[in-house]
């Protein structure tokens, strides 16, 4: 197996980079490597879409995450591609594990604008070259399941590895799991219930990897506007 990525080491942002709250970077994921989130996420612990809160109108659900949190300002064409391709992977999902699907759905008639397209999830992450350390996705629905669709460059075999450092093997003692990913694989993982990570990239690879999921409590109308306006009155 792999080793996985090596103990977090935070570094001042070099010129031009933006920096989340604390002013410090992660030294496990290079200057390169972007993440954006589109579409419908909970925002924090609070009853609520972070769409809807953002204040950005329904044009746009477009963020990146990496360096900094902020707005991407000509989102709507990533959203609608975005949208596209969750629904091809919901079509996979509906197909493979119908019964996750279904609980997945319950709250379609009434939160659609909560979801990607007319797919059963309610964003995607997009990673270009980007890791992630150990973690579960505890904000995922429970019921449902993260869709992991990779892009890589053609010829180019895959970088770095999947992990699931508690799940064991059959027929093994030791757990732990690597799972290299190659170009158009889709993986569909209980990333609520099972820690998981990647190993960080060490050179540029382009390598693209989309995760769709669905957040919990993301069932209301118009992405809980009423709701929202109820929180901020409690704010204030």
């Amino acid at each position: 197996m792999p080793k996985p990525n090596r103990r977090c080491r935070t570094r001042p942002p070099t010129k031009g980079e933006g920096v989340s709250k604390g002013g410090m970077l992660c030294n496990c994921n290079p200057a390169w490597a972007k993440s954006y989130t589109v579409g419908c996420i909970l925002l924090g612990n609070k009853t609520g879409c972070r769409f809807q809160r953002s204040g950005a109108g329904v044009s746009q659900r477009v963020f990146t995450d990496s360096p900094s949190p902020q707005l991407v300002s000509s989102g709507k064409e990533i959203e609608i591609l975005a949208a596209r391709i969750a629904e091809r992977v919901g079509e996979e999902l509906e197909d493979r594990f119908p019964e996750h699907a279904q609980e997945m759905r319950t709250a379609d008639h009434r939160a659609q604008a909560c979801r990607l397209g007319r797919s059963p999830f309610s964003a995607a992450t997009v990673n270009i070259d980007f890791c992630s350390h150990r973690h579960r996705d505890t904000n995922n629905k429970e019921t449902g399941l993260s869709a992991l669709l990779t892009v890589l460059p053609p010829g180019q075999k895959p970088s770095c590895y999947h992990q699931l450092p508690t799940v064991s093997p059959e027929g093994h003692q030791s757990a732990g799991v690597s799972i290299a990913l190659p170009n158009g694989s889709l993986m569909f993982e209980a990333a609520r219930s099972f820690p998981h990570q990647t190993t960080p990239v060490v050179s540029p690879s382009s390598r693209l990897s989309l995760v769709f999921y669905q957040h919990r409590l993301l069932d209301r109308p118009l992405h809980g506007a009423a709701l929202g306006r109820f929180l901020e009155t409690r704010d204030l």
